[in-house]
């Protein structure tokens, strides 16, 4: 299992567009993906319940993978929202 938390930055949230984008990498990749916030969790390749999560500028959120390709998801799913550090 490998994971990273961050604070999440863009002002607009994780909108359709940004989890979208999401869905669409996890769905290329071989880990099992999750992202958590307060507590709750979705799967990356699951828009709605994504979604649901209701991430905003300022929300701790971890991305978690496990699976064959999973220290290279959280890369990928790191970049994907901007995130430099880790």
């Amino acid at each position: 299992m490998h994971s990273e938390t961050f604070v999440f930055t863009d002002e607009a949230g994780l909108h359709t567009r940004p989890a979208a984008s999401l869905v669409q990498l996890a769905r290329t990749l071989k880990a099992e993906i999750l992202l958590q916030r307060a507590g709750k969790s979705a799967p990356a390749t699951n828009l709605i319940k994504l979604m649901g999560l209701g991430i905003v500028q300022g929300d701790e959120v971890t991305i978690l993978a496990e699976g064959e390709d999973a220290a290279d998801a959280v890369r990928q799913v790191r970049e994907l929202f901007g995130v430099t550090h880790g």
